[in-house]
């Protein structure tokens, strides 16, 4: 090789070689804790200071660093675009319902949490709750399987849970029902940011008798749904 062909090489490579540094100067600033993505996130937030997620080697470590949290118990995990949705159990022994989720992200450093939330509804005394659960919104820059409505079933006989809404795109959206241990069933279904009020859930057996309804237009909304007289 003469001088010519290896001087030729040795700028290519010096060019590969800070090309690849750049793009991990980029990747470590955008992500890292208190970083450009942290930065945006809080502004679209409202913060004026910029807060410090963490990165996880898991979905679960990122929440548990961003929540400060050990001992909440992860009754299922779905993946979905871009990252996983992590449902958490945060009082297991305690009347009615206590249900979290959190959004997780992966990023080239790892899992990162990105928004999350949860409600807490008494049963009481009433036994006729048919399934229960919660909407959230899309908000705007926060990326992830959003606008989302999530609860648990109450009733056996709920076979399947459908979710619709109004406005020019009107559509009906199966919920995916999820089994936790014998009993126990999760069901979410996530939305087109088109999605619009009214909103409404009807549950139905295998028979496609309806044994729950609700209409609601409030997309933060959470509440039980009794079984239908």
């Amino acid at each position: 090789m003469n001088g010519k062909i290896r001087t030729r090489w040795l700028g290519i490579c010096t060019s590969v070689l800070a090309v690849l540094v750049l793009v991990v100067v980029a990747i470590y600033a955008y992500d890292s804790p208190g970083g450009i993505a942290d930065w945006r996130f809080s502004r679209a937030i409202g913060n004026k200071w910029t807060m410090q997620i963490p990165v996880g080697k898991t979905p679960v470590e990122a929440v548990r660093k961003f929540r400060g949290i050990g001992n909440n118990h992860v009754i299922s995990q779905e993946k979905v675009d871009g990252g996983a949705i992590l449902f958490y159990k945060n009082n297991e022994h305690k009347e009615g319902t206590d249900l979290q989720i959190e959004f997780v992200r992966h990023s080239w450093l790892g899992w990162k949490w990105v928004w999350g939330g949860g409600y807490s509804i008494s049963n009481g005394a009433d036994s006729d709750v048919a399934l229960n659960y919660m909407s959230m919104p899309r908000i705007k820059a926060i990326h992830g399987p959003f606008p989302i409505v999530f609860g648990q079933v109450m009733n056996s006989s709920i076979d399947t849970v459908t979710f619709s809404f109004g406005g020019e795109d009107t559509a009906t959206y199966d919920a995916k029902l999820i089994p936790i241990g014998s009993e126990e069933r999760l069901w979410y279904v996530v939305l087109p940011a088109s999605a619009t009020a009214p909103y409404k859930i009807d549950a139905r057996n295998a028979d496609h008798k309806l044994i729950a309804s609700t209409t609601f237009t409030d997309p933060n909304n959470s509440e039980n749904v009794l079984i239908t007289s």
